[in-house]
């Protein structure tokens, strides 16, 4: 089924981050390749899920969520992730779903055009340190 244009809510911990009104989940798997001496054939197995989310949102740098992601990409620590939600629906919605887990924020660049809005550039990674794995990042988490 075709879909088109929704709004899509980002939220660190309880607070929706400002301005963000679509977001990219580009799921990818590489291929291993497996080479077999006695067949003389390469074949391939499954990598493991890389699930990169990129965003752009206002640039408010009042905002304890824009202050959240800031702090996170500038962190060297490799604990500091952030718990972060993603959806189309408002999280009190009877039919929330989305994708949740932790993640470590590894861009965040600001465009300042002299005419129009200031944006944010966001992309998110899956963080090693946690312990809570990405959930409901099926192909339908966002419909």
């Amino acid at each position: 089924m075709a879909r088109s244009g929704y709004k899509g809510r980002i939220y660190v911990e309880d607070n929706v981050v400002p301005g963000v009104e679509d977001f990219t989940v580009a799921r990818s798997r590489p291929e291993i390749p497996v080479r077999s001496r006695e067949k003389g054939v390469v074949g391939y197995l499954n990598g493991l899920i890389d699930v990169p989310i990129d965003f752009e949102m206002h640039t408010k740098e009042d905002d304890p969520t824009y202050k959240a992601l800031e702090a996170a990409f500038e962190s060297e620590a490799d604990d500091n992730y952030l718990s972060i939600d993603i959806t189309n629906r408002p999280k009190t919605a009877e039919k929330w779903k989305g994708i949740t887990g932790d993640w470590i924020v590894t861009k965040f660049e600001t465009a300042e055009p002299i005419d129009g809005v200031a944006m944010t550039a966001v992309s998110i990674r899956v963080a090693a340190a946690s312990d809570r794995v990405p959930t409901n990042i099926s192909s339908d988490s966002t419909t």
